[in-house]
């Protein structure tokens, strides 16, 4: 969830007309393509799968290009969270 409040932040950025009343979808597609990705047993760790719905969805609401940068982030800032909380394990 807090990848996808940041995804929402960062798209805003990107992206000022992106309004306050596309939060919800926002934080919506990035769970639900993390939960695909969780299903899709034949990618490890959803590779690919989450980043290709999450792209699909967030294409309504922002142009392509932007929607691109806002999913690679998220993958990103989910990997960094990952290594983050392992050092500190």
């Amino acid at each position: 969830m807090d990848d996808d409040v940041a995804a929402f932040a960062v798209a805003r950025a990107l992206y000022p007309a992106l309004g306050f009343g596309d939060f919800t979808y926002v934080v919506a597609s990035g769970n639900l393509a993390g939960a695909a990705s969780m299903v899709a047993v034949f990618a490890p760790g959803g590779l690919g799968v989450r980043e290709s719905i999450q792209l699909a969805l967030l294409q309504v609401v922002i142009p392509a290009a932007i929607a691109v940068v806002v999913v690679v982030f998220t993958r990103l800032w989910g990997i960094t969270m990952d290594l983050l909380f392992f050092g500190i394990a």
